[in-house]
């Protein structure tokens, strides 16, 4: 069974760039690559060291052959770096995972245009907010959001994203079937419902602290942008930020304040311009290429607003406005005004807070 040999070949511990090597040489044909003599290898270069390794991953063919039966039964997909359902911009990148696990809905990975939201554990309540509104205005102009699903900014994004009714995917560390951390089970049962969970790491793998920085790669490779929110000096948010570097995506940073310590680091990757300052969704768009964006599915599209509806909703803001704020900004009648608003609200687009403010939920 060719899924076996696929397996074989993604869990053996040897640079991905080799792997990728030996898939050209033999024309993508994983059991060609498992015949492999040693002259052949040789004559391609492939150093002893990893044709060793691959000897001994040849002792685990019944360990992958049960893995591929634990998928079977537990509606995991495995797609490999020769299939369509494989993200383009992933293969593009150096060290693609030969492999990926995947458990939910498939078609947020392979049809949608991704971008990242990454960001501290700890956050502040300004970074909580900043999180929900890029995301939510990221996925209202077409985005499918990836993140980590870890504590925090992660978490945030990937929720701001579903109340959208828009797709997101997890990028995990560890199995496909396993919550990590378990306080975020009820985030990760929504997105298998509505988004989807991937990993370069078999199901039942549990986390280990050196999968993370790891999965950092994927996170930004499939994805045309990664925006940081809220990152200390020695933040893991920051290593995606340099690996989307090197990658060659778009990297932009929210300013955080100087005053506080967990915002140093996207404060410092603003500094020595590794990132673009962002203030609004708009300093991100002008940084998207043309052929992105008319991909996009605008948010009119998404959401079934009427005319009225969308004129109100556009008016308002994830800060409090008055209504009178409101009628005066709009220029709509207060009848028509009325039914939008509540309309609105019953559809949970806004909340009507004190002192007959509104505000932005989505």
């Amino acid at each position: 069974m060719e899924v076996i040999y696929k397996m074989w070949l993604h869990h053996t511990h040897m640079p991905e760039m080799v792997k990728l090597k030996l898939l050209n040489y033999k024309n993508k044909n994983y059991k060609n690559i498992y015949d492999m003599t040693y002259r052949e290898f040789d004559k391609i270069g492939v150093r002893y060291e990893y044709i060793k390794k691959m000897e001994e991953s040849k002792k685990n063919m019944i360990k992958y052959s049960e893995i591929v039966e634990y998928t079977r039964q537990n509606s995991i997909d495995i797609i490999d770096i020769t299939q369509t359902e494989y993200p383009k911009l992933l293969k593009e990148i150096p060290d693609p995972p030969i492999i990926l696990y995947g458990k939910g809905n498939k078609k947020s990975l392979l049809e949608e245009i991704k971008f990242a939201i990454v960001g501290t554990r700890q956050h502040s309540d300004y970074g909580e907010q900043m999180a929900r509104q890029f995301s939510a205005e990221l996925s209202q102009r077409g985005f499918c959001i990836t993140s980590g699903m870890a504590l925090g900014i992660d978490a945030i994004a990937h929720e701001s994203a579903l109340r959208q009714n828009n797709n997101t995917i997890a990028v995990l560390g560890t199995g496909v079937d396993i919550c990590y951390p378990i306080v975020n089970n009820n985030l990760y049962n929504k997105i298998l419902e509505h988004g989807y969970m991937i990993s370069e790491y078999a199901p039942r793998t549990m986390a280990k602290t050196y999968h993370f920085p790891k999965r950092n790669r994927i996170v930004s490779g499939m994805s045309v942008g990664v925006l940081i929110v809220e990152a200390g000096l020695k933040s893991g948010s920051l290593i995606t930020a340099n690996i989307a570097l090197e990658q060659n995506r778009e990297v932009f940073s929210i300013p955080a304040d100087v005053d506080k310590i967990r915002g140093r680091g996207t404060n410092e990757i603003i500094k020595v311009s590794a990132a673009k300052l962002v203030e609004n969704i708009e300093d991100i768009m002008n940084d998207i290429p043309d052929h992105v964006t008319k991909k996009l599915i605008s948010s009119k599209e998404q959401h079934s607003l009427d005319k009225v509806q969308s004129i109100v909703y556009n008016g308002l803001s994830w800060q409090p406005i008055s209504y009178a704020q409101l009628e005066y900004k709009t220029k709509i009648d207060t009848q028509s005004l009325d039914v939008a608003l509540m309309r609105l609200e019953m559809q949970q687009y806004i909340k009507k807070v004190l002192g007959n403010k509104y505000v932005k939920l989505k």
